[in-house]
């Protein structure tokens, strides 16, 4: 009876420290996937330099046979690249002089635009008022439109009693201010701040 109730526990406990001796299951392993995302597009910047009226030869990159960029190939090269773009067009004269009616890619005719485009000329335009209403707006000056402008003021910064304009490059810290005669702004450079500090609460005023 002894031996036989041993020989029950011993076989029990011999069961048992087999199944502790079993190894662990192993964690179940990270496998990285690849998730494709939709296509997008890196906005692109078209600068104008020529008042000529051209095709693009490069619908990449607005340029027309010449090697310069018209307004009618910056528009072409933005509709073929899609997506949202911007052209920066200076100050001057543009007269679409290729003739040409039911196209619709701008190679003639007008300007056909396809996606979301913004054309940015610089130009400052002053109202002058009548007391009650504006009586007349003309062209006063024209800023680089390839320019961030920021902290943009107006005040009287040569004492003349006539408002004038200010504002900063944020690329290269250069303060630009136009003087007013009366018909338009004169700009010219006036300082430099340093374009490695962040600039906040930038006010315009007489301090000395």
């Amino acid at each position: 009876m002894f031996l036989n109730s041993w020989r029950r526990r011993f076989l029990r406990e011999s069961k048992r420290n087999r199944q502790s001796k079993r190894p662990l299951s192993r964690p179940q392993r990270f496998q990285p996937a690849l998730e494709f995302l939709e296509d997008r597009l890196a906005p692109a910047v078209f600068n104008v330099n020529t008042t000529a009226d051209t095709v693009a030869a490069n619908l990449n990159t607005g340029q027309d046979n010449t090697g310069h960029v018209s307004l009618r190939a910056a528009v072409q090269a933005a509709n073929h690249l899609g997506g949202t773009n911007s052209i920066n067009l200076p100050a001057g004269t543009y007269q679409f002089a290729i003739p040409g009616a039911g196209e619709d890619n701008a190679a003639t005719g007008d300007l056909d635009v396809k996606n979301n485009l913004t054309i940015k000329s610089g130009q400052w335009w002053a109202s002058l008022s009548g007391g009650s209403t504006s009586v007349s707006t003309t062209l006063w000056a024209t800023w680089s439109p390839a320019v961030t402008w920021v902290d943009v003021q107006i005040g009287d910064f040569n004492g003349d009693g006539l408002a004038d304009i200010t504002g900063r490059d944020l690329g290269s810290g250069n303060w630009w201010t136009g003087l007013s005669n009366g018909s338009a702004f004169t700009t010219s450079k006036w300082a430099s701040w340093s374009t490695a500090v962040t600039w906040v609460d930038v006010r315009a005023g007489q301090v000395a």
